[in-house]
């Protein structure tokens, strides 16, 4: 899956399928501060409105809640394998610009995020490539 953030657009892209979503680099939050949409509608009243990524003020739980829901409406439109899937997993490639400059702490923390999910076997941002162990492996680190 790539997931490439601009200051104005959010783009997720899978190559081994048709599923592509393109919108403004928005996240709708109600009241309460729970996510509510995204750029790809319009907003209703009392929504305040974030960008999904802003290297400037990174929210790594917005990029992580975007990019997880995005990955599950994929899987949700790719052919079912049956028990196969159980052993199915991504490799993320995301394009953040000026991901370098975040405070070095906050990118471990997105990163450890990232390596946490279970279906997850690779990920590069920026063209900087981390592959994983095999989940049950990593869950006894």
């Amino acid at each position: 899956m790539q997931f490439v953030a601009t200051p104005d657009r959010f783009s997720v892209r899978v190559l081994e399928s048709e599923f592509k979503v393109d919108m403004p680099n928005a996240i709708r939050l109600d009241k309460a501060g729970r996510v509510v949409g995204f750029g790809e509608g319009e907003p209703h009243e009392g929504w305040t409105e974030k960008p999904i990524y802003d290297s400037a003020r990174f929210e790594p739980h917005l990029l992580g809640a975007t990019t997880y829901l995005y990955l599950k409406r994929a899987v949700k439109r790719m052919k079912r394998r049956g028990w196969h899937e159980l052993f199915d997993g991504y490799e993320w490639d995301l394009t953040l610009p000026g991901y370098e400059q975040i405070p070095e702490q906050v990118r471990r923390e997105y990163e450890r995020t990232l390596r946490a999910l279970p279906s997850l076997r690779a990920f590069t941002i920026n063209g900087r490539r981390m592959r994983l162990l095999p989940f049950v492996l990593r869950i006894y680190r």
